[in-house]
């Protein structure tokens, strides 16, 4: 099994009783291909960067999940899709302790060196 994040957008009308219930039903899609759900997260009421369905906010999940990309990622992606109260849905794989990305390392002199080069290109 493969590990994966989901952040999951559900329409702002919901009640909080309607949202536990579509937590459940996420939880329930996974697990019924044989995937196991490690969190669900819920983040709330965030501003969207552009309407969706006219709506000007959501509400987010992230769920951090395992399955078989053939079993409870497709099982998700279907309930999502024929859902009403979910909008949006964005699934990757989770990439398992990552290293920061190396940045070379600049010494002074050369920061002086190259500040002096760009002033010079400017006159």
């Amino acid at each position: 099994m493969r590990a994966y994040e989901a952040v999951v957008l559900l329409s702002p009308l919901l009640e909080e009783e309607a949202i536990v219930e579509q937590t459940e039903k996420l939880r329930d899609a996974i697990e019924r291909r044989g995937g196991a759900v490690a969190t669900i997260e819920r983040w709330g009421r965030r501003k969207l960067s552009y309407d969706i369905e006219d709506h000007k906010e959501s509400f987010y999940l992230l769920v951090r999940f395992s399955a078989e990309p053939r079993g409870g990622v497709e099982e998700l992606e279907h309930y999502c899709h024929i859902s009403p109260a979910v909008l949006r849905l964005g699934i990757s794989q989770a990439v398992p302790d990552m290293p920061p990305r190396a940045r070379p390392e600049v010494r002074p002199a050369e920061r002086g060196e190259a500040a002096a080069a760009v002033r010079s290109a400017r006159t």
